[in-house]
């Protein structure tokens, strides 16, 4: 399978691109309808793209998609804990970054533009 660009996240005009970087992040994450995967991808190559422009290609799309992956295995409500069966789980609430707790953040660090700024 060639590798698709999935940051930025292709518009939905490129349907060869877009086809594209849906079946890789679906290879990745595993098989979700168009619109999640739309939904992920764009949130994620948007958070890559804010980050590091202008880190290579293969390192933003591997960004984007542990990006992605986290995103997809957060709960969509502020649970703290459940239990089901003998299974206990507790989730960190306040786990806000996904570039961060992805391992994103630091594949994009050498690429970030940090600027300094007069003081006094």
């Amino acid at each position: 399978m060639a590798v698709a660009a999935l940051s930025p996240w292709p518009a939905s005009t490129a349907t060869v691109s877009l086809a594209a970087a849906r079946a890789c992040l679906r290879a990745e994450l595993g098989d979700m309808d168009d619109s999640r995967l739309d939904r992920l991808g764009s949130t994620a190559a948007a958070l890559v793209e804010r980050y590091a422009p202008n880190a290579p290609q293969p390192v933003k799309n591997e960004a984007t998609i542990r990006c992605a992956g986290w995103l997809h295995e957060q709960p969509g409500a502020s649970i703290r804990s459940e239990r089901v069966g003998d299974i206990d789980t507790a989730y960190a609430t306040g786990s806000l970054s996904a570039l961060r707790h992805s391992g994103a953040m630091a594949l994009l660090s050498p690429w970030k533009v940090r600027r300094a700024g007069a003081i006094g």
